[in-house]
């Protein structure tokens, strides 16, 4: 976690330092709205705050800034899928159960004054309320809930595409790709 001393402890001089530093160099590069959302993934990782927020308040802080929306969508992204794979339950108790989660942290922030950052976590929140509903409500319909596909890891995932070799793309040969809820992200 940037900010983080050898001996363990946190420094809100280094975190700073070290945000302004690559923010620096990554305007001159071109490069700062992909940083941005890569940091944003990294915070989720961030300690608590000694004071009892959640999150340490100077991490908060640059979250909340008004420049730094990429930085939010970053924290958003890697908070959904820090979640991973998991079992669906017809009660969808564990998607109730994240709603209240992020709810939580979202009103924490604003009664710390972090009102920007609070909107992505309130948007998670409100993603996890409807995603129980449709759990419960398929369910109810008696439609069966979705598992994971057991597929061969040498069979061709996207058939017509081939990687640079000229192989089709597999299971196997497919690490740095992912499919997120429609969304196609290609991790570098």
């Amino acid at each position: 976690m940037p900010g983080t001393k050898t001996d363990g402890t946190f420094s809100d001089k280094h975190f700073s330092e070290w945000f302004e530093k690559v923010k620096k160099l990554c305007i001159e590069s071109g490069h700062l709205e992909v940083a941005l959302v890569t940091i944003g993934k990294i915070l989720i990782y961030t300690p608590p705050d000694p004071d009892g927020l959640w999150i340490l308040s100077c991490v908060a802080e640059v979250l909340n800034a008004p420049e730094v929306d990429h930085m939010r969508d970053g924290f958003r992204v890697g908070s959904f899928n820090s979640r991973g794979v998991c079992d669906l339950d017809p009660s969808a108790s564990s998607e109730k159960e994240l709603a209240e989660q992020f709810r939580n942290k979202a009103e924490d922030l604003e009664q710390a004054g972090f009102y920007r950052f609070a909107v992505p976590l309130r948007s998670l929140a409100e993603e996890y309320d409807h995603e129980a509903e449709r759990i419960i409500d398929e369910y109810q319909q008696g439609a069966k809930l979705p598992r994971s596909p057991k597929t061969s890891l040498n069979k061709p995932v996207f058939p017509g595409c081939r990687n640079w070799a000229g192989k089709p793309f597999t299971a196997r040969t497919l690490p740095r790709i992912l499919l997120v809820r429609n969304a196609l992200i290609i991790r570098k």
